[in-house]
């Protein structure tokens, strides 16, 4: 009978092992299951964060711009009859257009806007012209910007120096310029 009480005792310790094993199995699986959760959770939250803090910097640097727009417009007196906001819709627009970024678009717009004889429709040509000119010479959009701008500040100097670097014009175009 102690044998048999011996022998029960050990099966019912046997079977609460398994039981015990299988559960601290169980148990590790839930654990191991959580931790990727939670490290899939963290790396979401760390993907959110960054793209917001884009967001933010894309965001601080766009009121710069808007505000340095601004200031030039305020400086020349608002010659050439535009504001920030077309001058920042112009930019995004050519820059989906062309090979220069809304950021050098940016900074070819501020340079144009310090010639005050740019006005009204012609800046958005003459903005154009800039990028077009920086494509064919292979220049900088500064270096065509400047060029461009005192051409057409004072036509009759600016005639000249736009020849020195290849612009061409026919006699109609030299007739215009001369009258103008």
């Amino acid at each position: 009978v102690a044998m048999s009480v011996t022998a029960k005792s050990a099966g019912i310790l046997d079977t609460r092992n398994k039981r015990l094993a299988k559960t601290s199995g169980m148990l590790a699986m839930a654990f191991a299951t959580l931790r990727s959760k939670l490290l899939l959770l963290s790396f979401g939250t760390m993907l959110v964060a960054q793209t917001f803090g884009r967001f933010l910097k894309a965001a601080a640097e766009q009121e710069k711009v808007l505000s340095q727009l601004d200031s030039i417009l305020r400086s020349t007196g608002h010659a050439a009859n535009i504001t920030s906001i077309q001058l920042d819709s112009m930019a995004k627009g050519l820059a989906g257009m062309t090979r220069f970024g809304d950021e050098a678009i940016h900074s070819a717009e501020k340079l144009l806007l310090t010639f005050t004889n740019i006005k009204d429709d012609v800046f958005p040509d003459a903005l154009g012209l800039t990028l077009d000119m920086a494509e064919a010479f292979g220049t900088d959009l500064k270096s065509s910007a400047i060029q461009l701008g005192k051409a057409l500040n004072d036509p009759a100097r600016g005639f000249t120096a736009l020849r020195r670097i290849g612009v061409s014009f026919n006699g109609e175009q030299e007739k215009m310029i001369k009258n103008f």
